[in-house]
């Protein structure tokens, strides 16, 4: 399945702890989107933070921030294993986050996970850490 910029995407969010800074980000927008009682993504833009991360939805594109000011994921869509590895991650704790920003990238992780040469040329307790994570991302709900 796959996410658009939307109300039903911005519930996903906020549910897992995004607060929306629309309103310091883009006042104008906010203030639109006040007035007409309804988001259109076509014509509204929005922003959400929690922690380091930022999403931001520029009309119909998304853009996915983390730590920096340069985006490591962007595009009209986000597919349901993209939009799970990035509130996964976010609900790490910080080393962990770390950890996986630098190995996976933060968007395909499940891909990561079940990569099998990945397991090859590890250590034993980065196994250990690597199957806990799965473990933990196969039974993460969104």
């Amino acid at each position: 399945m796959d996410y658009f910029a939307s109300k039903e995407l911005v519930e996903f969010f906020t549910k897992h702890g995004f607060k929306e800074t629309t309103k310091s980000l883009y006042p104008d927008h906010y203030e639109l989107m006040e007035n007409r009682g309804v988001y259109d993504p076509g014509s509204i833009k929005r922003s959400f933070r929690k922690g380091r991360f930022v999403i931001v939805f520029d009309y119909i594109n998304i853009f996915a921030y983390y730590n920096s000011s340069s985006p490591f994921w962007r595009g009209t869509k986000l597919t349901f294993e993209s939009l799970k590895s990035i509130l996964f991650i976010a609900n790490l704790n910080p080393t962990d986050r770390v950890y996986l920003k630098n190995k996976s990238g933060l968007v395909n992780l499940d891909e990561f996970l079940n990569h099998n040469k990945y397991f090859v040329l590890e250590t034993s307790s980065t196994k250990k850490k690597v199957i806990h994570f799965k473990e933990s991302f196969s039974n993460f709900s969104i």
